[in-house]
């Protein structure tokens, strides 16, 4: 059977083959068996000695050529292992990647959803918000006459002989009071008379609009009971001195002076309490008042520009009593108005102390029990029970809760004494006039 190897090594592959014979086991024992007996059967001495060395010489080359080859068999399998870890690796990676890559879709998918939501409630929002501004009345008033807002902004002057004028002429003049001070004098007095020069009523159709609205949310968020409420029949009791125009959002005729360089902002443009002066007496808002005299105070002369509050400084021009200065008259929402009867500088103006800083006042008090704020706030003169100041003062913190209907050019006099005036009377030729002068033609 030829030569076999003395002992049976297994394949690493094959266990049941010899890896340095090739042969199986049971035939690798049968030619071990067999083997003694062969050389008993012929003198060994008969073998040539150099084909027995050649022999050995093949067999031990084929053991070595199968050695390498299984070498370079198991290598290459090494080769494959790694290169599927590697192919595994690899997947795991792509794997992780892609998982990666889901989340990041998931998210964006979940804004996407998030930001279309959004923007249906906004629209849904704007949408009630536009048929809630449809349905607030935007009406003029009936004596500005039809297609008032032909135009976005008009000056439409009035007539020295309107019932109009004359109405405008007595309510400026009827709420001048004694201040005994050296600002809005007359060489050093104070004014007795206002005389008119001109009137101008003003139609700025976007100003008009923010009103109608501002006025509107003012009544809805009051729930329409604003006429019960405590500081309207407080105001019913001490009356402000200009007429009441709509007792459903306490609306007021109120005046306002100012430097003349600021009026045509205030009458295009509309005021804003966010750029008022913080260190008023209730902090920064827009003041009005209701004597036409307190707010001729804040005018300054136009010839020195003092003699005017802020100021600080007297007139020395000569010819005083011949300048003319502009007051405007607005229709002011006051809503629900808080009544400040006793002055508190922190509560009205400073502010609370915050780390060792006082954060200046830009809005009404909150309600008690409540956390709503004021719509607005009046400070109460010493004359009707207030503490502090001797004239009333009444100030905004929004923009949008008073309209600029009237400017009015005048000439200071301290010559003529100030006649007294039936301010009951006053006030019902004032509604008369509001409600039953129509114009037919547009002016």
């Amino acid at each position: 059977m030829g030569d076999a190897c003395l002992n049976f090594v297994a394949h690493i592959w094959k266990p049941n083959v010899c890896r340095d014979c090739a042969r199986t086991k049971e035939s690798h024992l049968i030619s071990k068996i067999s083997t003694p007996s062969q050389r008993l059967a012929g003198p060994i001495e008969n073998a040539p000695p150099e084909s027995k060395r050649n022999k050995q010489k093949v067999s031990k080359s084929g053991r070595k050529k199968r050695r390498d080859d299984e070498y370079r068999f198991i290598r290459l399998v090494e080769r494959n292992i790694q290169a599927l870890i590697d192919q595994s690796d690899l997947k795991d990676e792509e794997i992780r990647k892609l998982k990666l890559e889901q989340n990041k879709l998931v998210h964006y998918y979940q804004t996407l959803e998030k930001a279309l939501a959004d923007e249906l409630e906004y629209r849904e929002r704007r949408e009630l918000q536009k048929q809630h501004i449809l349905t607030i009345s935007q009406q003029t008033p009936s004596y500005w006459g039809p297609n008032a807002f032909t135009e976005p902004y008009r000056e439409i002057v009035i007539s020295r002989q309107s019932k109009e004028f004359h109405m405008i002429n007595n309510l400026i003049n009827s709420t001048i009071s004694r201040h005994g001070n050296q600002y809005g004098t007359v060489h050093g007095r104070d004014p007795t008379e206002f005389v008119i020069k001109q009137i101008k009523r003003i139609q700025n159709a976007r100003l008009w609009h923010e009103y109608c609205f501002k006025k509107d949310s003012i009544i809805s968020r009051n729930n329409g009971q604003l006429s019960n409420c405590g500081n309207s029949i407080y105001l019913e009791t001490t009356p402000i001195l200009t007429p009441l125009l709509d007792k459903r959002a306490n609306e007021y005729w109120l005046f306002h002076g100012s430097n003349p360089v600021n009026i045509p902002d205030l009458l295009q443009v509309g005021y804003d309490p966010r750029v008022s002066n913080l260190f008023g007496l209730f902090g920064g808002g827009f003041y009005l008042a209701e004597n036409s005299s307190k707010s001729n105070q804040y005018i300054p002369c136009p010839g020195c520009g003092n003699n005017a509050r802020l100021k600080r400084i007297e007139c020395s021009c000569r010819n005083q009593d011949q300048f003319v200065f502009s007051i405007i008259l607005y229709r002011v929402v006051l809503g629900d108005v808080h009544i400040a009867l006793r002055y508190d500088k922190e509560k009205y103006c400073e502010g609370p102390d915050r780390n060792g800083q006082r954060v200046r006042v830009r809005r009404p008090p909150m309600k008690t029990n409540s956390p709503d704020l004021y719509d607005s706030v009046m400070g109460e003169s010493i004359e009707n029970g207030g503490t502090y100041i001797r004239h009333r003062e009444f100030v905004l913190y929004d923009k949008g809760q008073a309209y600029p209907e009237y400017v009015i050019d005048f000439q200071r006099s301290a010559n003529n004494p100030r006649p007294s005036v039936d301010m009951k009377r006053l006030h019902e030729e004032c509604n008369h006039f509001l409600k039953h002068t129509f114009r037919s033609a547009p002016e």
